[in-house]
């Protein structure tokens, strides 16, 4: 039997339970009972921003069929999907053993629209052979200058409990996985994404997709910093 706890604020709570049992079921404030393992990350307040961000902005959207790209538990494309059900929702990840943890809580939660698709590592979107309208993500953010930072394991020492594909980048700086999941879009036509991102990156990646001739706008997270990135190609 798999144990469950109620969503709790304190992350730092949620990671250290989901590395000592190995599997872990979290009851999310929106109703959704989330099965997590050592190869997902646990589930943030701002994970939860994001997903009330996400529902705000499609709401005014025409769309048919969303990508929840990197989809670790599922908790961003499934928390969508069960709000607005007519979606396509199609979610990947790297690994077959994350994606059997969506196939379980999409089940659970009786979310039916939804198709999975196992992805090459590093290969951002090589999975997909059909249009997108739009692309959710909350890819790594962290790279590798600031992986390796002491400061940074001082102020999250729970990150070193995290499974490091889900946090940091093949870059330096951070940024790779946004760049490769617009870039490698084209070929779906994808004309909007929202990305979760690392605070420190929100302006240097607006000014590359200004730069391709793109509409930005950006939205804060729990800590009052700009962390998720809204693109309309």
């Amino acid at each position: 039997m798999i144990n469950a706890i109620v969503f709790d604020n304190n992350r730092d709570y949620i990671v250290r339970e989901i590395s000592s049992r190995g599997l872990l079921d979290v009851v999310l404030p929106n109703g959704l009972t989330l099965r997590h393992n050592s190869d997902t990350i646990a589930p943030h307040r701002t994970t939860l921003l994001f997903v009330d961000c996400s529902l705000s902005i499609l709401k005014n959207l025409q769309i048919s069929n969303l990508a929840d790209v990197g989809t670790g538990s599922g908790i961003i494309g499934l928390s969508i999907a069960k709000r607005i059900p007519k979606l396509n929702l199609l979610a990947s990840d790297i690994k077959k053993g994350i994606l059997r943890v969506v196939q379980h809580n999409a089940s659970v939660n009786s979310i039916e629209n939804i198709e999975l698709f196992l992805n090459k590592d590093g290969v951002w979107l090589s999975e997909y052979d059909c249009d997108i309208d739009f692309i959710v993500a909350n890819p790594p953010f962290v790279g590798k200058k600031e992986y390796s930072n002491k400061e940074l394991l001082e102020r999250h020492p729970e990150i070193m409990l995290e499974p490091v594909h889900a946090i940091r980048t093949n870059d330096d700086e951070g940024i790779e996985p946004y760049i490769d999941i617009f870039l490698n879009s084209q070929k779906l036509n994808t004309k909007y994404f929202l990305f979760y991102c690392n605070s420190s990156n929100v302006d240097r990646l607006e000014n590359f997709y200004k730069g391709r001739h793109c509409r930005t706008k950006s939205y804060k997270g729990a800590c009052g910093s700009d962390r998720f990135l809204f693109i309309e190609r």
